[in-house]
């Protein structure tokens, strides 16, 4: 009876000294960096159109409104959130329009005494201060200006932004380097 023998090539040494670094790790930085970057990007995007709209909004006409809608909204995923939702009813150059902006940049709240602050002060039928974009009538708010989500979306964009940039170098730097 034959024996049959099978051989195994063993990866050889490579002659690269640990501190170069493979094509493996250059590619996942520059993904990462890629990603940093374009979150960065939008996060920074949408913090520079909330401060713009949120420093506009505070020399924005007013007039008086209506609530129609006061209400605790609940969303739930990986966490609950509670979203205090009002609607509004305004009239500007005798034309009605329906609003639903508390703050520019508002989105909900993780506790709910926030979100039940915003609709006790905020009953169906209430009369309100809406205040308009003069050229865009139909954006409104009932609490104008820059407020505190918008700074963190600006400052994490920033942050990204740094981050992938310094990343981005140091791959560059590294295959610079070879």
């Amino acid at each position: 009876m034959a024996c049959l023998t099978l051989e195994i090539p063993l990866p050889r040494k490579s002659n690269m000294s640990q501190e170069q670094p493979t094509l493996l790790v250059l590619m996942g930085g520059f993904f990462l960096s890629l990603a940093l970057l374009i979150c960065g990007l939008g996060l920074t995007y949408i913090g520079t159109i909330r401060l713009n709209e949120g420093m506009a909004s505070l020399s924005w006409q007013t007039c008086e409104g209506i609530i129609t809608y006061s209400e605790i909204e609940h969303s739930r995923g990986r966490r609950s959130s509670h979203e205090g939702s009002v609607r509004y009813n305004y009239v500007v150059d005798g034309k009605q329009y329906t609003g639903d902006r508390y703050k520019i940049g508002y989105y909900g709240a993780q506790v709910r005494g926030q979100a039940q602050k915003i609709v006790s002060a905020h009953p169906v039928g209430a009369v309100v201060t809406v205040y308009y974009s003069p050229s865009s009538p139909e954006k409104s708010v009932l609490d104008p200006g820059v407020h505190w989500p918008t700074f963190i979306a600006l400052g994490a964009g920033i942050i990204l932004l740094f981050v992938g940039a310094r990343l981005a170098f140091a791959s560059v730097r590294s295959v610079a380097g070879k």
